[in-house]
Parts: structure tokens; sequence; C-alpha cells
């Protein structure tokens, strides 16, 4: 009789354990794969970069009346098929893009500033963001192309 006692007491426990260590690994799982989202994001925008960066140079390479400009890609101007081509190829409003000619070179830096939550702690700088009333972590993200002047 004691035995059956004490074999009922102890799966009622090992229920409440199994069910703590099921929210502690869960909580856990949904960390590692958030992380891994992020991180994939963060990758897909730096491939971005570079082919907005190539795109904007080869350009601006074929490009006859070519002249210094820098300007965010909300309010570039859509005259200009340099930065028409670069903003287009990143898709975000938010870059920078600049264009450099040197001689018989042509230089084009494209940035953009990253926010990420869960790289917080590994990657960039925090800093207060008033509108959301909480700490975000900008990743400064730039990539460059350069290439021969054609004209």
């Amino acid at each position: 009789m004691e035995d059956r006692k004490h074999k009922t007491i102890n799966s009622r426990t090992e229920g409440g354990q199994t069910a703590v260590e099921t929210a502690l690994l869960l909580a856990f799982i949904f960390m590692l794969v958030f992380f891994i989202v992020d991180v994939a994001l963060l990758w897909f925008n730096e491939n971005s970069l570079n082919n907005a960066a190539r795109v904007g140079a080869r350009t601006a390479a074929v490009e006859p009346t070519l002249s210094n400009v820098s300007a965010v890609c909300a309010t570039h101007d859509p005259g200009n098929r340099v930065l028409a081509a670069t903003c287009d190829s990143i898709g975000r409003d938010d870059a920078t893009v600049s264009v450099v000619l040197s001689g018989d070179v042509v230089t084009v830096n494209v940035g953009l500033d990253y926010s990420s939550f869960f790289l917080n702690p590994f990657l960039g700088s925090e800093q207060w963001d008033d509108a959301e009333e909480a700490w975000e972590t900008i990743i400064e993200l730039s990539s460059s192309a350069t290439m021969k002047y054609e004209f």
C-alpha cells in the first residue's frame, strides 16, 4: 500500500517537472530560431547592398552626364539614373548612396543602418529609440564598387 502512494506522488511531481523543463527548452529554441532569422536578415541586407553598389557602379560607368552626388534613397532625384538604379536595387528608402567620379574611375558607396533585436549583445551600437521607447541595436552596413568610367 505504501508503494502505491509513493508512486502516485512521484508521478505528479514528475509531471510538473516535465512541464517546467519543456517551457525552458521551448524558450531557448524560440530564441535560437529568432537569432538565426535575424542573422539571415542581416546577411540578406549585406548582400543587397553589395549588389546595389555593383549595379550603381555599372550604371555610372556608362552614364555620359555623370557628376558627384550623394543622397538618401527616400529623397533622391528620380531623374538621376545612377541613384535610381542603385536605390531600386536596394529596395529600402533609408539607404544612403554616394557617387564619386575621380579621373577615369567611378566609385559608388552604399550604406544602411540595420536595426536588430537578437544580435543586440553581439554586434552594433545600442541607442535609445524614442518612438519605440526601447533600446535598439544599429549595425552600420556599407558596400562600395569601383569601375572604369567609359566616357
